[in-house]
């Protein structure tokens, strides 16, 4: 992988280990997530798992935890 490949997946696991730790902090599993915020629970465990997810899914589970994406994205910084 290049540089920026190798950068980019750092940050998508940086994201993905945000999210999981706010779904911990709830307390919550992954099928309650996802029936609570209408996503798959196949969808819940590629986003934690850092593999490749929309923005609109980005969107819907800010959205759920009541934050603004940009502050999920922040994590990077």
């Amino acid at each position: 992988m290049s540089k920026k490949t190798d950068k980019n997946h750092r940050h998508l696991e940086l994201i993905s280990a945000y999210l999981r730790e706010l779904r911990f902090g709830e307390n919550k599993t992954q099928m309650e997530v996802g029936e609570e915020s209408g996503l798959h629970r196949n969808t819940l465990l590629r986003v934690e798992n850092s593999k490749n997810f929309t923005i609109l899914t980005l969107f819907q589970i800010a959205d759920y935890y009541g934050m603004q994406p940009s502050e999920i994205i922040s994590i990077i910084d």
